[in-house]
């Protein structure tokens, strides 16, 4: 092209505006912008939605599968488990679970984790429902402690939940028998309560048992209040005879615990928690102690005290009134004989009216015991020892009032009152029969024995003569009874009504109706005419 044939350019040409906000943005990117904006809300919505997470520590992991196992409380779905792996020791396996937003503040130190699953335990069957839906994870909340994230899983199922009210005690056993985690604890055979723990006293002297009881029940827990184990039958032979005791067919299988409180103590205040109490191993051995505080007295015994055991009865004409403490032996240099001293104590409770020791209190009522002692010394008390079991041979100490005892003064030996001792029942017999021997050794037994002899002698020679006069005898004595029969006969023919004399008998029987007769007509017509006893009979027709 010439340049003619170019275009004319004209003086002002407009200036092109330039776009400086699409040159430093370009649109095509906006909209991932806004799809990464969008993601990123949706991540931090995400995070800020996310459940916390904890990580349990269990011995096993039967039954727990990732991305299945539900964490439940009260059957409430409240997380999932994420993973299941191994401590790195391999002694554990630690298992992660992401709870539902919320439970932050119920994930605490005392927060309890333990897997539910089939269980066959204290005679209870449970978890049957996860054989169908699959083992999970029960949570406990706790009450108290910080926050953790970390917990070590029960093996177990625990017995007593955080929100079960009740009060925990504490047993002290001489063993443990056949009790178990969640046998149950009876109050006047009724399950108010479980065993919630055993275990070894820290110097193996004992048992320890944890029991919980639940309200209200736990009101009739006393300061005096009895544990005593119920686990299987006790059989039990005392002064009473014998006794089977069955509390129930469950605690027969599983065991269990029941309590009372004594009459005298339930007035006592409510055990507060972490009380500890004896726990006896079964109700005989309950009464066996002083229900309160016992004075003690000594007894000075001689003689034979096999069967009287520590723990025996101490009975006040019959009435038991305390218990044997302690029985110490020892020789009687002076007497040449073994003693025994037996220490018991008297309750006072038994020895005093309520109105009696109403208000008084220690030494006071130490007095009032010592004083009611003195009153019955005064008529005669004394302690002597008593059979009570002719099968076991038992014994206890009996405190009666003898008619020929003197009375005496209460006074003290080593510290301690005494009471007086009288010769037991086998003292007693043991006496009589020495006095009885002595008897018969005054007698002339020889001479006795003699005149005994002669006397046989003789006896036999009459059984000899009568041996050989018997048979003559008897046929003597026939004939007799012979003859007699005879004469019997007789007189029945005699005096039958065709015999001679029984034919005059009855002609006289009948002479004797006719006489009668006329005696009878005269009289009645004597009745009807008096006149003729003066006129004579009148024999006009």
């Amino acid at each position: 092209m010439s340049e003619a044939e170019k275009p004319a350019i004209p003086g002002s040409l407009p200036e092109a505006v330039v776009d400086e906000w699409g040159k430093q943005f370009p649109v095509i990117w906006l909209l991932p912008l806004i799809a990464l904006l969008i993601g990123g809300w949706l991540v931090v919505k995400a995070i800020i939605e996310q459940g916390p997470e904890v990580v349990i520590q269990f011995q096993t992991a039967e039954g727990i599968e990732e991305g299945k196992t539900l964490v439940k409380y009260r059957d409430v779905i409240v997380g999932k488990v994420k993973t299941v792996r191994f401590a790195e020791d391999l002694t554990h396996v630690l298992v992660k679970a992401e709870m539902v937003p919320g439970m932050e503040r119920h994930l605490i130190e005392s927060t309890r984790f333990w897997v539910v699953r089939p269980r066959v335990d204290s005679g209870e069957i449970s978890g049957l429902g996860t054989l169908i839906s699959g083992a999970y994870v029960a949570m406990d909340p706790g009450k108290e402690g910080d926050e953790s994230r970390e917990f070590v899983g029960l093996e177990t199922p625990p017995v007593i939940k955080s929100n079960e009210r009740g009060t925990v005690y504490h047993l002290r056993a001489e063993k443990a028998s056949s009790l178990s985690v969640g046998a149950p604890v009876y109050y006047r055979q009724i399950a108010v309560g479980q065993v919630t723990g055993y275990r070894l006293a820290k110097d193996h002297a004992f048992v320890d048992v944890d029991v919980f009881v639940e309200a209200p029940h736990d009101f009739y827990v006393r300061r005096g209040s009895r544990f005593w184990n119920v686990g299987g039958v006790d059989v039990s032979i005392d002064p009473a005879g014998v006794t089977v005791e069955l509390e129930s067919f469950a605690s027969l299988i599983s065991g269990g615990i029941a309590f009372e409180t004594p009459l005298s103590l339930t007035d006592s205040e409510q055990a507060p928690e972490d009380t500890v109490f004896r726990l006896y191993p079964n109700y005989a051995r309950t009464r066996e102690k002083p229900v309160s505080r016992g004075y003690r007295y000594r007894v000075d015994l001689s003689g034979d005290i096999r069967g009287l055991l520590v723990s025996a009865p101490v009975e006040l004409m019959g009435v038991r009134v305390g218990t044997v403490m302690q029985i110490d032996p020892y020789l009687d240099l002076e007497t040449k004989q073994a003693r025994r001293t037996v220490f018991i104590e008297l309750e006072a409770e038994k020895m005093l009216r309520i109105e009696e020791r109403a208000d008084l209190e220690g030494e006071q009522l130490e007095k009032a015991v010592g004083s009611r002692v003195e009153v019955l010394l005064a008529r005669g008390l004394r302690a002597r020892l008593e059979t009570t079991n002719l099968l076991t041979g038992q014994k206890i100490i009996a405190l009666d009032l003898m008619a020929d005892a003197k009375p005496v003064k209460l006074v003290s030996r080593d510290g301690y009152p005494v009471i007086p001792a009288a010769p037991g029942e086998m003292e007693q017999l043991g006496e009589a029969l020495t006095r009885t021997l002595a008897k018969l050794e005054k007698l002339p037994l020889d001479r006795m024995v003699r005149n005994a002899d002669q006397m046989m002698i003789s006896l036999d020679k009459l059984a000899q003569a009568a041996s050989k006069a018997l048979p003559s005898l008897v046929d003597e004595t026939h004939e007799a009874l012979d003859a007699t029969d005879e004469a019997m006969r007789g007189i029945d023919a005699l005096v039958a009504e065709e015999g001679a004399l029984g034919t005059e008998f009855y002609a006289a029987v009948r002479e004797l109706q006719l006489a009668a007769r006329a005696v009878r007509l005269m009289a009645e017509y004597l009745e009807r005419h008096p006149e003729s006893l003066l006129k004579g009979k009148d024999e006009s027709p």
